[in-house]
């Protein structure tokens, strides 16, 4: 008897223990798109001023490269967070167009010397 009770609590407790997991993932990716958004926006304000040194180049093309890659990373616990059942927030395309400018930026930092 004492057994059946405990399955019924795992029962009862399991799909609120996969719903804290995928608002987990949700909250770790939607941070990580925050930081990334940040750097591109950040180093686009950088590339819409002109009259980048060699140090700001580097910095700006790493900023991008970060952006991107914690842009990436976001969008992946997102998916995740959605599958596991958390709906797809309606901010992401956001992330999207900043996703798009690192791409485009990206390559003319490295053509350039």
């Amino acid at each position: 008897m004492a057994s059946n009770r405990r399955l019924g609590a795992v029962v009862l407790i399991l799909p609120f223990l996969v719903s804290c997991e995928a608002w987990r993932l949700e909250r770790a990716g939607r941070s990580k798109c925050e930081q990334g958004l940040d750097l591109v926006l950040r180093a686009k304000t950088a590339v819409e001023r002109g009259g980048l040194q060699p140090e700001d180049r580097a910095r700006v093309l790493s900023d991008l490269r970060k952006g991107s890659s914690l842009l990436r990373e976001g969008m992946s616990l997102l998916a995740k967070a959605e599958e596991k059942g958390r709906s797809s927030p309606d901010d992401i395309n956001r992330y999207l167009e900043a996703l798009k400018i690192a791409r485009m930026k990206i390559p003319e930092f490295i053509d350039d010397p």
